[in-house]
This record gives structure tokens, C-alpha cells and sequence, in this order.
């Protein structure tokens, strides 16, 4: 079964559009590009309370980027790959803890 979620936004701020998208009890996103910026800003995004909340992140946070795998392992957010701005494919791993 499919559901969907339809959210009204209770603050003026959103992430842009990002690349890689990661669900656990919230809905994390990091980096991605708006066609003209690249971004490697983390946000998350409250299941219960449909808010959007950027978070400050402790680690090797990565450089920014687009079309990047990532993976959650504990509070901990892998990210590997990607193109970065000049548009060359990247092939770092950055590993950063999540936090509010």
C-alpha cells in the first residue's frame, strides 16, 4: 500500500532541492544543486510535526554537491561521490554525526 503525505510548511524556511534523500523517523536531505548553486547544507524534515530544520553537523562534512550516495549508520551520515560544482565526479567519503 501507498500513502501519501501531503505537508503545508510552517516556516519560511525549506531546504532546496536536493540529491540524496535519507527516511528514518524524519526525512534527512544533504547537498544538491538548484541549477545554480551546489549546497551541502543537511536538513531534516519531522515526520510528526511536518517541519523542516537545518541542523549543524560535527565530522568531515563534504564539499558541495550533487547526484552523491549517502547512507545513515546510527547518527552517523555517509556520503559518497557525486559531481561537485565544476561538474567532475567526485570520489571522497565524507562521514559526518547528526545533531540538532
Amino acid at each position: 500500500m501507498v500513502k501519501k503525505l501531503y505537508c503545508q510548511y510552517q516556516s519560511s524556511a525549506k531546504p532546496t532541492s536536493k540529491a540524496s534523500a535519507l527516511t528514518l523517523r524524519c526525512n534527512v536531505r544533504f547537498g544538491g544543486t538548484d541549477c545554480q548553486y551546489h549546497y551541502n547544507d543537511t536538513w531534516v524534515f519531522d515526520t510528526n510535526t511536518r517541519m523542516w530544520s537545518e541542523l549543524t553537523c560535527i565530522g568531515f562534512i563534504p564539499s558541495p554537491r550533487e547526484g552523491h550516495a549517502a547512507a545513515v549508520v546510527d547518527d552517523v551520515v555517509y556520503i559518497f561521490g557525486g559531481r561537485g560544482v565544476d561538474g567532475k565526479d567526485l570520489g571522497d567519503l565524507g562521514a559526518f554525526k547528526l545533531s540538532s
